[in-house]
């Protein structure tokens, strides 16, 4: 596997957030130029400009979570490779990788809540 490996979704997210950024500052200066409906083009502007912010954010959590799975891919892989002591008991090894992956997210994403709620 390649650590530096960019997920599909994290690339869709940037692009997206990069369009969102590119139209919010085209919005923000046709309000700048124009008297009229100045206000509701301003409010545009600023929604789009957040939702950019707020895309490259998901891209950001959407890329740690990829790389978090890779590592954790890897690391089951190291251990089934090296100690079957281990290694799940006689399951499928696609729901063995689904539930680790699963648990995994689980654990990452309440630490991340949690992070986020004591700040």
């Amino acid at each position: 596997m390649n650590p530096d490996r960019k997920s599909g979704w994290t690339t869709f997210f940037q692009v997206c957030s990069t369009l969102s950024l590119i139209i919010g500052v085209f919005i923000l200066m046709t309000a700048i130029q124009l008297s009229e409906k100045k206000e509701e083009l301003l409010v545009s502007s600023v929604i789009a400009i957040v939702s950019g912010f707020n895309g490259f954010f998901i891209a950001f959590l959407v890329q740690t979570f990829f790389e978090c799975r890779n590592y954790l891919k890897r690391i089951d892989s190291k251990l089934r490779g090296s100690n079957e002591m281990y290694s799940a008991p006689n399951s499928s090894e696609s729901d063995s990788n689904s539930t680790v992956l699963f648990v995994a997210f689980l654990v990452v994403a309440i630490a991340f809540v949690v992070i986020i709620k004591f700040k």
